[in-house]
Protein backbone atom coordinates (compact mmCIF):
# COMPACT_ATOMS: atom_id res chain seq x y z
CA UNK A 1 0.00 0.00 0.00
CA UNK A 2 1.26 3.47 -0.91
CA UNK A 3 1.97 5.50 2.19
CA UNK A 4 0.15 8.86 2.61
CA UNK A 5 3.49 10.70 2.61
CA UNK A 6 4.10 9.47 -0.96
CA UNK A 7 0.51 9.58 -2.21
CA UNK A 8 -0.16 13.20 -1.18
CA UNK A 9 2.61 14.94 -3.18
CA UNK A 10 1.89 12.75 -6.21
CA UNK A 11 -1.77 13.77 -6.09
CA UNK A 12 -0.88 17.44 -5.56
CA UNK A 13 1.32 17.33 -8.66
CA UNK A 14 -1.50 15.73 -10.63
CA UNK A 15 0.66 12.72 -11.53
CA UNK A 16 -2.24 10.29 -11.60
CA UNK A 17 -0.49 7.99 -14.07
CA UNK A 18 2.43 7.63 -11.65
CA UNK A 19 -0.01 6.85 -8.86
CA UNK A 20 -1.77 4.14 -10.88
CA UNK A 21 1.55 2.57 -11.88
CA UNK A 22 2.73 2.52 -8.27
CA UNK A 23 -0.56 1.00 -7.12
CA UNK A 24 -0.08 -1.75 -9.71
CA UNK A 25 3.41 -2.46 -8.39
CA UNK A 26 2.25 -2.55 -4.77
CA UNK A 27 -0.75 -4.80 -5.50
CA UNK A 28 1.04 -7.44 -7.62
CA UNK A 29 3.59 -10.02 -6.53
CA UNK A 30 5.18 -10.08 -9.99
CA UNK A 31 7.18 -6.95 -9.12
CA UNK A 32 8.67 -8.33 -5.87
CA UNK A 33 11.87 -9.61 -7.46
CA UNK A 34 12.48 -6.60 -9.72
CA UNK A 35 15.34 -4.23 -9.10
CA UNK A 36 14.80 -0.54 -8.37
CA UNK A 37 15.73 0.32 -11.98
CA UNK A 38 13.28 -2.26 -13.37
CA UNK A 39 10.48 -0.90 -11.22
CA UNK A 40 11.35 2.61 -12.37
CA UNK A 41 11.35 1.44 -16.00
CA UNK A 42 7.87 -0.05 -15.57
CA UNK A 43 6.72 3.20 -14.01
CA UNK A 44 7.89 5.35 -16.91
CA UNK A 45 6.66 2.93 -19.60
CA UNK A 46 3.20 2.94 -18.02
CA UNK A 47 3.09 6.73 -17.92
CA UNK A 48 4.25 7.07 -21.54
CA UNK A 49 1.63 4.55 -22.71
CA UNK A 50 -1.13 6.37 -20.85
CA UNK A 51 -0.07 9.68 -22.38
CA UNK A 52 -0.05 8.13 -25.85
CA UNK A 53 -3.49 6.61 -25.32
CA UNK A 54 -4.91 9.93 -24.12
CA UNK A 55 -3.40 11.72 -27.11
CA UNK A 56 -4.84 9.10 -29.47
CA UNK A 57 -8.29 9.42 -27.89
CA UNK A 58 -8.09 13.19 -28.27
CA UNK A 59 -7.01 12.97 -31.92
CA UNK A 60 -9.82 10.52 -32.77
CA UNK A 61 -12.41 12.77 -31.12
CA UNK A 62 -11.14 15.85 -32.93
CA UNK A 63 -11.02 14.02 -36.29
CA UNK A 64 -14.81 13.46 -36.26
CA UNK A 65 -14.63 10.52 -38.64
CA UNK A 66 -17.84 9.25 -40.17
CA UNK A 67 -16.70 5.67 -39.55
CA UNK A 68 -14.47 5.87 -36.44
CA UNK A 69 -14.05 2.08 -36.42
CA UNK A 70 -13.02 1.80 -40.08
CA UNK A 71 -9.98 -0.43 -40.31
CA UNK A 72 -7.68 -1.95 -42.90
CA UNK A 73 -8.81 -5.49 -42.07
CA UNK A 74 -12.17 -4.78 -43.71
CA UNK A 75 -10.66 -3.46 -46.94
CA UNK A 76 -10.96 -5.84 -49.88
CA UNK A 77 -7.85 -6.12 -52.03
CA UNK A 78 -9.20 -8.70 -54.45
CA UNK A 79 -10.69 -8.29 -57.92
CA UNK A 80 -10.04 -5.00 -59.64
CA UNK A 81 -8.52 -3.59 -56.44
CA UNK A 82 -5.64 -6.06 -56.49
CA UNK A 83 -3.78 -3.73 -58.84
CA UNK A 84 -4.14 -0.92 -56.30
CA UNK A 85 -2.96 -2.92 -53.27
CA UNK A 86 0.55 -1.44 -53.27
CA UNK A 87 -0.83 2.11 -53.40
CA UNK A 88 -3.42 1.36 -50.72
CA UNK A 89 -0.78 -0.01 -48.37
CA UNK A 90 1.41 3.01 -49.09
CA UNK A 91 -1.43 5.40 -48.20
CA UNK A 92 -1.88 3.58 -44.89
CA UNK A 93 1.75 4.20 -43.88
CA UNK A 94 1.51 7.98 -43.94
CA UNK A 95 4.79 8.57 -45.77
CA UNK A 96 2.89 10.65 -48.33
CA UNK A 97 1.62 12.90 -45.54
CA UNK A 98 5.17 13.46 -44.32
CA UNK A 99 5.97 14.66 -47.86
CA UNK A 100 2.82 16.90 -47.96
CA UNK A 101 1.35 15.02 -50.92
CA UNK A 102 -2.36 14.58 -51.60
CA UNK A 103 -4.69 11.70 -52.43
CA UNK A 104 -7.81 11.42 -54.56
CA UNK A 105 -10.24 8.50 -54.33
CA UNK A 106 -12.90 8.33 -57.04
CA UNK A 107 -15.68 5.90 -57.82
CA UNK A 108 -19.43 5.51 -58.16
CA UNK A 109 -21.73 5.58 -55.16
CA UNK A 110 -21.29 2.47 -53.03
CA UNK A 111 -17.74 1.61 -54.06
CA UNK A 112 -16.46 2.25 -50.52
CA UNK A 113 -14.74 5.61 -51.00
CA UNK A 114 -15.79 7.04 -47.64
CA UNK A 115 -14.96 3.88 -45.70
CA UNK A 116 -11.57 3.63 -47.34
CA UNK A 117 -10.83 7.30 -46.62
CA UNK A 118 -11.80 6.74 -42.97
CA UNK A 119 -9.64 3.61 -42.72
CA UNK A 120 -6.67 5.58 -44.05
CA UNK A 121 -7.44 8.39 -41.61
CA UNK A 122 -7.61 5.92 -38.71
CA UNK A 123 -4.25 4.42 -39.64
CA UNK A 124 -2.71 7.89 -39.68
CA UNK A 125 -4.31 8.80 -36.35
CA UNK A 126 -2.71 5.70 -34.85
CA UNK A 127 0.63 6.83 -36.28
CA UNK A 128 0.31 10.16 -34.48
CA UNK A 129 -0.94 12.41 -37.28
CA UNK A 130 -3.65 15.03 -36.78
CA UNK A 131 -6.66 14.44 -39.03
CA UNK A 132 -9.92 16.29 -39.74
CA UNK A 133 -12.79 14.73 -41.67
CA UNK A 134 -15.62 16.66 -43.34
CA UNK A 135 -18.30 15.84 -45.83
CA UNK A 136 -17.77 18.65 -48.27
CA UNK A 137 -21.21 20.19 -47.70
CA UNK A 138 -20.57 20.20 -43.93
CA UNK A 139 -17.17 21.75 -44.55
CA UNK A 140 -18.75 24.68 -46.35
CA UNK A 141 -21.36 25.06 -43.59
CA UNK A 142 -18.54 25.22 -41.04
CA UNK A 143 -16.69 27.80 -43.16
CA UNK A 144 -19.82 29.96 -43.46
CA UNK A 145 -20.38 29.74 -39.71
CA UNK A 146 -16.81 30.84 -38.98
CA UNK A 147 -17.18 33.73 -41.42
CA UNK A 148 -20.38 34.86 -39.69
CA UNK A 149 -18.68 34.73 -36.29
CA UNK A 150 -15.59 36.53 -37.63
CA UNK A 151 -13.53 33.40 -36.89
CA UNK A 152 -12.65 32.43 -40.44
CA UNK A 153 -8.97 33.35 -40.15
CA UNK A 154 -8.65 31.17 -37.04
CA UNK A 155 -10.49 28.38 -38.87
CA UNK A 156 -7.94 28.46 -41.68
CA UNK A 157 -5.06 28.46 -39.19
CA UNK A 158 -6.57 25.43 -37.46
CA UNK A 159 -6.75 23.59 -40.78
CA UNK A 160 -3.08 24.41 -41.40
CA UNK A 161 -2.20 22.65 -38.14
CA UNK A 162 -3.97 19.52 -39.42
CA UNK A 163 -1.69 16.99 -41.10
CA UNK A 164 -4.49 15.48 -43.18
CA UNK A 165 -7.76 17.12 -44.19
CA UNK A 166 -10.32 14.68 -45.61
CA UNK A 167 -12.99 16.27 -47.83
CA UNK A 168 -15.58 13.66 -48.67
CA UNK A 169 -17.92 13.53 -51.67
CA UNK A 170 -16.90 16.28 -54.04
CA UNK A 171 -19.54 16.47 -56.75
CA UNK A 172 -22.54 15.41 -54.67
CA UNK A 173 -23.92 18.93 -55.21
CA UNK A 174 -23.10 21.76 -57.56
CA UNK A 175 -20.63 24.29 -56.12
CA UNK A 176 -21.50 27.97 -55.85
CA UNK A 177 -18.95 30.63 -56.78
CA UNK A 178 -18.44 31.33 -53.07
CA UNK A 179 -17.81 27.66 -52.31
CA UNK A 180 -15.33 27.40 -55.17
CA UNK A 181 -13.48 30.40 -53.75
CA UNK A 182 -13.39 28.85 -50.27
CA UNK A 183 -12.09 25.56 -51.67
CA UNK A 184 -9.39 27.36 -53.61
CA UNK A 185 -8.24 29.35 -50.57
CA UNK A 186 -8.03 26.26 -48.36
CA UNK A 187 -6.10 24.27 -50.96
CA UNK A 188 -3.80 27.24 -51.55
CA UNK A 189 -3.10 27.42 -47.80
CA UNK A 190 -2.31 23.72 -47.64
CA UNK A 191 -0.30 23.36 -50.83
CA UNK A 192 3.17 21.93 -50.04
CA UNK A 193 2.41 22.46 -46.32
CA UNK A 194 -0.15 19.76 -45.44
CA UNK A 195 -1.98 16.90 -47.12
CA UNK A 196 -5.54 16.72 -48.40
CA UNK A 197 -7.57 13.64 -49.31
CA UNK A 198 -10.61 14.17 -51.52
CA UNK A 199 -13.21 11.58 -52.46
CA UNK A 200 -15.56 12.06 -55.41
CA UNK A 201 -18.04 10.24 -57.61
CA UNK A 202 -16.64 12.28 -60.50
CA UNK A 203 -13.49 10.96 -62.25
CA UNK A 204 -10.68 13.39 -61.53
CA UNK A 205 -10.21 14.08 -65.26
CA UNK A 206 -13.74 15.58 -65.25
CA UNK A 207 -13.22 17.86 -62.24
CA UNK A 208 -12.35 20.86 -64.40
CA UNK A 209 -15.69 20.71 -66.18
CA UNK A 210 -17.53 20.19 -62.88
CA UNK A 211 -15.93 23.22 -61.19
CA UNK A 212 -16.73 25.26 -64.26
CA UNK A 213 -14.82 28.51 -63.76
CA UNK A 214 -11.78 28.05 -65.99
CA UNK A 215 -9.22 30.14 -64.12
CA UNK A 216 -10.26 29.00 -60.65
CA UNK A 217 -10.62 25.40 -61.81
CA UNK A 218 -7.09 25.50 -63.18
CA UNK A 219 -5.82 26.91 -59.88
CA UNK A 220 -7.65 24.31 -57.77
CA UNK A 221 -6.53 21.36 -59.87
CA UNK A 222 -2.98 22.68 -59.94
CA UNK A 223 -2.92 22.51 -56.13
CA UNK A 224 -4.55 19.12 -55.62
CA UNK A 225 -4.19 16.85 -58.67
CA UNK A 226 -0.60 17.17 -59.84
CA UNK A 227 0.92 15.96 -56.54
CA UNK A 228 -1.85 13.52 -55.63
CA UNK A 229 -1.95 9.74 -55.49
CA UNK A 230 -5.00 8.77 -57.58
CA UNK A 231 -7.08 5.76 -56.61
CA UNK A 232 -10.06 5.03 -58.90
CA UNK A 233 -12.44 2.42 -57.50
CA UNK A 234 -14.54 0.32 -59.86
CA UNK A 235 -17.13 -2.15 -58.72
CA UNK A 236 -20.16 -3.62 -60.46
CA UNK A 237 -22.07 -4.09 -57.19
CA UNK A 238 -22.52 -1.42 -54.53
CA UNK A 239 -20.69 -2.07 -51.25
CA UNK A 240 -23.85 -0.85 -49.48
CA UNK A 241 -25.84 -3.49 -51.38
CA UNK A 242 -23.31 -6.16 -50.44
CA UNK A 243 -23.16 -5.33 -46.72
CA UNK A 244 -26.89 -4.70 -46.61
CA UNK A 245 -27.51 -8.21 -47.94
CA UNK A 246 -25.13 -9.68 -45.33
CA UNK A 247 -26.89 -7.76 -42.54
CA UNK A 248 -30.33 -8.99 -43.69
CA UNK A 249 -29.13 -12.60 -43.90
CA UNK A 250 -27.67 -12.39 -40.37
CA UNK A 251 -30.92 -10.89 -39.10
CA UNK A 252 -32.92 -13.78 -40.59
CA UNK A 253 -30.58 -16.32 -38.99
CA UNK A 254 -30.99 -14.66 -35.59
CA UNK A 255 -34.78 -14.60 -36.02
CA UNK A 256 -34.77 -18.35 -36.75
CA UNK A 257 -32.50 -18.99 -33.76
CA UNK A 258 -29.69 -20.43 -35.87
Amino acid sequence: MISPSIRKPIEELGLHGVLRALETQYSSNEFDDLTYEERLEHLFITIVEEDRNRAMTRRVKQARLRFPNACTENIEFGGERSGHKKLLLSLLTGNWVMKHLNAVITGASGTGKTYLANAIANALLSAGYKVLYYRLDDFFKEAYKKQTLDQYANFRRTLLKTDLLVLDDLGACELSAEQIEILYCILEDRYAECSTLITSQIPFQDWHAFIGSDNVADAILDRIIHNAHKLPLHRKKSMREKFGKIALEEDLKESKGE
